[in-house]
């Protein structure tokens, strides 16, 4: 174990290194059991050089998927891949190794120090599970003009995925140049990653605090009993394990989340309206809506800190605070001894990403099956019993538990609420404050103010700017920016000053289009510095780009947002709301006509984005040619046919021609297959009386 180590050691040293009085040696010295452990771990093998010793993959063979093919093969003991798209091939040398399993990706140079996820990775569990052999990680054809395309800046390994697969990196973009000078500590996840260690000698851990879960005999889930524990070490765990942006050049661990990172909320389309995991979103956001959260349960208690293993096997982990005599029954669970009476089975169920990796939810769900007939989300029954169907699941679940129970009446709400439904202001404002709800879900619910047509009058929102809940205090910061000038001055000016970074710059956000007054001005501008700085740090990718732009058009410097927008479209060239913004934003410079032409090239690059054509179409309602719009529209309603406001705009074109019955008729058409939306339905009544 402790030559692996040293190897690892002298991998770092080869890779590029920022000035650090840490090496990983320095801790092996004390904690080689510790050290033991990590090697063991996911983290150990997070990313390597490409070399005969960390490559898994066969490199003697080669593989397809639709239009793409790639040959991998040795020589002079590198690692080569020759990609080819349609007639092009270019041969890459293997960089670096990425992860290990269940599969291994694998990463090459392109330019300005820029390395990019291969199309391919090595599928690395054993044969009899279906493994050994290459995959691509999507099931459809990725072609070039394709934002997923593993060329573009969404498979970019500097800005998506460095900083957490090695110690202290610095993604290091230079937004002029459009480059990286990406440099780390050490080029897996070590000490650094999870232990402040750099600028200050080594100290003795903080005495954790006496304590300890504790079941009594009468009980059937266990309570903590002791002093008051510290989570805020979690902060470390959730730096990787969320999504979110970074506001920072890279993280600390001695640094607080909020000071490094901006959370996503959870809304559609990353999670279901009930809050589990649908698209790839870690695990941050599922675990801390979780009751297991609210009751104060840390990561390690499940996982070992260095194996990131978790404690026990199977249900044996469960029952370390759950009675088994109530719970690890099949009265409980259902089933005789197989995967079904796994507690995870039913309260973690898995999606999978990237082909072959199933990812558990942390968020601990109940299953179901009822709601799932309202589209509120999977449940674990019929997900695992593909050939039965909701109705049968939930006859099951009834013959063990009896009629579901009745759930929290603003949490119903709230899945209402993330399916699109208006819920109305009152409905919405009894979500944010229910305090016995999840701070995730409130901060959710919070976010999705700016999406609804109601309005909560702002003063009744007030006392959320000094919550004593980060997020909370966070999430109605960023909406602020809907207030008026006279509100944000009476309720954001103090949180200019909050102590976490994420809630200065969402302050100074919202602040910029308003009169400051004095005794604040250097705070904002304290917060407006560190806004901008960090729009440097996202601006390898179009929304990066786009952020600053609507920050610099807001401050009336309409040259330089231009300037953002065509960068945006020239590094990311398959984002379509660049093409859209800049449009928009040539018309409020009186150069709609250029706005015209940059949704044209935007077309010509996205030949089936909904959205361009939409923005099209209305162009040319502006400039009162109602057959060009409507040739737009009709395209706009065919490439997204959920959207009810391009169907709106396109039977009002239709109208406008003179088309009145044509337009009645192709509304009745449209509000078949898309629903009976507000909008629609009134419009409906507005046509068919004007055809009378």
């Amino acid at each position: 174990m402790y030559f692996l180590f040293v190897l690892g050691l002298l991998v770092s040293l080869i890779s590029p290194a920022v000035a650090s009085s840490y090496q990983p040696q320095d801790c092996v010295n004390c904690h080689q059991s510790q050290n033991q452990n990590w090697q063991q771990s996911h983290h150990a093998h997070s990313m390597a050089i490409a070399d005969t010793g960390s490559v898994l993959a066969d490199f003697n063979t080669e593989a397809k998927h639709f239009s793409q093919t790639a040959r991998f093969y040795r020589k002079n003991q590198q690692f080569f891949a020759e990609v080819s798209s349609g007639d092009k091939a270019v041969t890459y040398q293997v960089k670096y190794t990425f992860g290990f399993d269940p599969l291994q990706q694998y990463l090459v140079a392109t330019a300005q120090g820029k390395l990019q996820v291969l199309p391919f990775a090595w599928d690395s569990r054993p044969k009899e599970q279906g493994g050994q052999r290459w995959i691509h990680l999507y099931d459809e054809d990725i072609k070039a003009n394709d934002r997923l395309h593993w060329q573009q800046p969404l498979q970019n390994y500097n800005g998506m995925c460095a900083d957490c697969h090695s110690d202290d990196l610095k993604p290091n973009y230079d937004p002029n140049s459009d480059s990286f000078n990406t440099k780390s500590a050490s080029i897996n996840v070590s000490c650094l990653s999870c232990h402040d260690g750099k600028e200050r000698p080594h100290q003795q851990s903080t005495p954790k605090p006496k304590g300890g879960w504790v079941r009594a005999a009468n009980e059937d889930i266990a309570h903590w009993q002791g002093e008051p524990r510290d989570s805020s070490f979690m902060d470390t765990c959730y730096a990787c394990h969320s999504l979110r942006t970074p506001i920072t050049n890279g993280f600390r661990s001695d640094k607080p989340y909020l000071d490094q990172f901006s959370p996503s909320w959870l809304s559609p389309p990353w999670y279901y309206a009930d809050g589990q995991i649908k698209e790839e979103v870690y695990v941050m956001g599922s675990f801390r809506q979780s009751k297991m959260y609210q009751a104060g349960v840390v990561c390690t208690d499940c996982h070992d800190p260095h194996s990131m293993e978790l404690k026990a096997k199977g249900n044996n982990l469960c029952s370390t605070c759950h009675n088994p005599e109530t719970y690890d029954v099949k009265s409980h669970h259902g089933h005789d001894d197989n995967k079904g009476s796994e507690c995870v089975s039913c309260h973690m169920p898995t999606t999978t990403y990237m082909q072959v990796d199933p990812r558990r939810d942390h968020s601990f769900s109940i299953p179901r099956p009822h709601l799932s007939e309202q589209g509120i989300g999977p449940n674990a029954c019929s997900s695992c019993h593909k050939d039965k169907d909701n109705q049968w699941a939930t006859s099951e679940l009834q013959k063990l538990h009896g009629k579901p129970k009745p759930v929290n009446q603003n949490l119903t709400q709230y899945w209402s609420l993330m399916l699109g439904t208006n819920i109305g202001a009152q409905a919405h404002y009894q979500i944010i404050m229910d305090e016995s709800l999840s701070e995730m879900i409130r901060a959710t619910a919070i976010n999705h103010l700016g999406q609804v047509y109601y309005s909560i009058p702002s003063h009744y929102l007030a006392s959320l700017f000094s919550h004593n809940n980060n997020l909370i205090r966070l999430a109605i910061t960023q909406f602020a920016i809907n207030f008026s000038p006279q509100d944000k001055q009476k309720y954001v000016l103090r949180n200019l000053t909050d102590s976490f970074k994420a809630i200065r710059i969402a302050a100074a956000n919202a602040l910029v289009d308003v009169s400051i007054p004095i005794e604040h001005q250097p705070a904002f501008n304290d917060a407006m510095a560190e806004l901008t700085e960090s729009f440097t740090f996202t601006s390898w990718r179009g929304e990066g780009r786009i952020n600053h732009a609507v920050l610099l058009e807001r401050q009336g410097n309409y040259q330089a947002a231009q300037q953002q927008y065509l960068a945006s479209i020239k590094m990311d060239p398959y984002f379509t709301a660049s093409y859209i913004n800049l449009a928009d934003l040539y018309k409020r410079m009186g150069q709609d006509i250029q706005g015209s032409q940059v949704l044209e090239q935007g077309i010509k690059a996205n030949p089936q984005e909904a959205s361009l054509f939409y923005s099209l179409g209305l162009y040319w309602i502006r400039a009162k040619n109602m057959d060009k719009a409507v040739q737009n529209l009709v395209k706009a309603v065919k490439f997204d046919t959920t959207n009810p406001q391009y169907a709106y705009m396109y039977v009002l074109a239709i109208d406008a021609q003179g088309n009145t019955k044509q337009a009645l008729f192709t509304l009745g058409q449209i509000i078949k297959t898309m629903g009976e939306y507000p909008q629609l339905v009134q419009l409906q009544r507005q046509l068919a009386a004007k055809a009378e």
